[in-house]
């Protein structure tokens, strides 16, 4: 059976050839007409054609995110999900890294000028450039920022302040007499971030316990950490990182004790396969995803901050 054309679609919802492939493009056409196409459509079964409607919108169904070059458990989950929200919009996301070596407003550049992107999603360090973000305004690119510094424009990401918060919480649930920060985790603004957090909830709380923040970014740091604490029954480590987490619970498991929690700020592979116990912080990725594509699809410019609620488990 031969597919269906424009003209069965225009024969079937009574319109000409023209105002049917304006109606399925997106162009604005007269309601009553555009239903009749629509309908016209599902029964027919047409499919889209994807290239002629970029041809004629000057679209090219194209959106790139720019990661750093250090992959996360986290951005490659988005990646996944964001891959299914452009299939459901007959999009297509094409990911690329930004190298330590190289610059952010190069790969972008090239990425703008060959691929002629709808749009670009951007994370650290590409997220936190000022310099990038102004000449994408300037070029009238649409993007967003995912987990980007909420100081430096409008982002899409979780508020680090109540994430600390509910940290605090848990902290203060299982007893302990003392808690210790490890800070140390990238990004820099949302440590510091966390950090003026716990040292205000702790205040407000009124509650008997002793913050202290020490810098630990890594497994050798967590290691060291856990090691030299005196009372780890009484204590409750908050960790940026999950190496920190992690060296803070080997050095723990060595000496035979257990701390009164262990939570961490990042959610990786690594603490769930090997240390189910220690709380871990589980961002609202496919949201974010889905956030991150409508904006663009939809157009948006500037972008909008979106903030989503996380979650420990």
């Amino acid at each position: 059976m031969a597919r269906p054309t424009i003209k069965d679609v225009a024969a079937l919802a009574g319109v000409s050839a023209p105002t049917a492939s304006r109606a399925i493009n997106g162009i604005r056409v007269n309601a009553d007409a555009a239903r009749r196409v629509e309908h016209a459509v599902e029964a027919l079964g047409f499919q889209r054609n994807a290239f002629a409607r970029g041809l004629l919108l000057d679209r090219s169904s194209i959106i790139a995110m720019v990661m750093g070059e250090t992959g996360s458990d986290v951005s490659g989950e988005f990646q996944r999900h964001a891959v299914e929200a452009c299939r459901r919009r007959s999009y297509h996301l094409i990911a690329d890294q930004v190298l330590k070596t190289s610059s952010a407003q190069r790969l972008v550049d090239a990425l703008v000028n060959r691929l002629r992107p709808d749009g670009l999603i951007l994370w650290s360090p590409a997220a936190d450039d000022l310099h990038l973000i102004a000449s994408l305004i300037e070029a009238k690119v649409p993007y967003v920022r995912i987990l980007g510094d909420p100081r430096k424009g409008a982002t899409i990401g979780v508020d680090a302040s109540a994430a600390a918060d509910a940290a605090f919480e848990i902290a203060r649930g299982s007893q302990a007499k003392r808690i210790i920060y490890a800070r140390g985790g990238e990004p820099a603004w949302a440590s510091a971030a966390r950090s003026r957090s716990l040292s205000s909830v702790v205040k407000r709380s009124g509650a008997a316990v002793v913050l202290e923040t020490i810098s630990a970014q890594d497994f050798e740091a967590g290691l060291s950490l856990g090691a030299a604490e005196a009372a780890p029954d009484r204590t409750a480590f908050i960790c940026d990182s999950s190496g920190a987490a992690l060296g803070v619970n080997e050095a723990l498991r060595r000496r035979g004790v257990e701390a009164s929690a262990i939570i961490c700020f990042q959610d990786t592979a690594a603490l769930r396969l090997t240390s189910g116990h220690i709380r871990r912080q589980v961002l609202p990725v496919r949201e974010m995803a889905e956030a991150a594509i409508s904006q663009i699809v939809g157009g948006d410019r500037p972008p909008t901050p979106q903030s989503f609620a996380s979650r420990f488990l």
